[in-house]
């Protein structure tokens, strides 16, 4: 009798002990799955990304153009928020949705300005040429719609932030909720980023101060005169960069980070020097078949100033249409 009631007992232990090794299968498969789903989601939606970029980059080199969040575009389709970030070094720049390491996707030779990270389900979008002068790269600019920017200029500046193309632009305007004032109490909101336009820098405790009205808030200060960008960050003034032209001004608005906007700005001028060399090698070219008068020291008055550039000695835009204007007015082939 005992034995038999031995028996049922061992018999319920095992069914028991069977079960539990059984659903914790199954438990552990039904995780899986979602583990598997969502990777490949992420996936799904960090090609979208690159793919998107990459048509971008490619689009027209006229006057630029703007997707804000709300519009039909592949940067409002994905379902559910999501963490971007947008990762970059001396080796690569790339993208990657909620820390997936099989959702990275590298970027190839676009230049894109970004926030490191977001949370979205939605994203504003402008692509803007930059030209110096000749076309060098459409620039893609990113930013969450929650975000809004305040552009802060003075007397003395005024005229120079109302004649930026991100200011005289209503739909880029519009999209980025970017305000231009004078007035600091403007400046409200959870998520804000403040681009300070003025003749003289403000004071660390005065950001400090301003920062403390705001969730969110990112603070770079941008001397027209100097062509230099600096970002606040950790309590204190950071190193200042060199931009070249208003598409790498506009670089540093959209950046949050000194980090990010110096690596952006190192692959841009990479693509500036490889494109210089194409033009370098165009006027090769068309100095060959040349015999107007005039026109090989033209030529070669040109060809010499964009060579001193693979020296670090960037040139102005205005010279370089300066040159190409008298290589036109020779009648001599242009250069671009």
């Amino acid at each position: 009798m005992n034995k038999r009631g031995e028996g049922i007992q061992f018999n319920w232990i095992f069914v028991i002990i069977a079960g539990a090794i059984i659903l914790g299968f199954f438990t552990m498969f039904v995780f899986k799955y979602i583990d598997l789903q969502v990777a490949k989601e992420n996936v799904e939606i960090s090609r979208m990304f690159s793919n998107t970029i990459l048509a971008l980059e490619g689009s027209s080199s006229g006057g630029g153009f703007v997707i804000p969040s709300y519009e039909d575009s592949a940067f409002n389709k994905i379902k559910m928020y999501a963490n971007v970030a947008y990762n970059c070094s001396e080796e690569e720049a790339s993208f990657i949705i909620n820390n997936e390491e099989m959702s990275k996707q590298t970027l190839l030779d676009e230049l894109v300005f970004s926030p490191d990270k977001m949370y979205i389900n939605k994203l504003n979008t402008w692509i803007y040429p930059w030209k110096h002068p000749f076309f060098i790269s459409n620039v893609i600019y990113l930013a969450p719609p929650e975000k809004k920017f305040f552009i802060v200029y003075d007397s003395s500046t005024q005229t120079y932030v109302d004649n930026l193309d991100i200011v005289g632009d209503y739909l880029v305007k519009d999209a980025f909720s970017i305000t231009t004032t004078m007035n600091k109490e403007q400046i409200k909101g959870d998520y804000v980023g403040v681009i300070w336009i003025t003749q003289t820098k403000p004071s660390i405790d005065f950001i400090k101060g301003l920062s403390k009205e705001h969730k969110k808030f990112s603070f770079v200060y941008i001397n027209e005169k100097t062509h230099k960008v600096t970002f606040y960050e950790n309590g204190k003034y950071g190193d200042e960069f060199d931009y070249i032209g208003d598409a790498l001004l506009f670089g540093a608005i959209f950046s949050e980070s000194s980090k990010s906007y110096s690596c952006s700005l190192e692959r841009a001028k990479k693509r500036l020097k490889s494109v210089t060399k194409i033009i370098n090698g165009r006027i090769d070219l068309v100095s060959k078949d040349e015999t107007t008068e005039g026109c090989g020291i033209a030529y070669s008055s040109m060809k010499s100033l964009l060579d001193s550039f693979s020296s670090g000695n960037y040139f102005s835009d205005t010279d370089i249409l300066k040159m190409n204007d008298n290589i036109i007015g020779k009648g001599c082939n242009f250069a671009f």
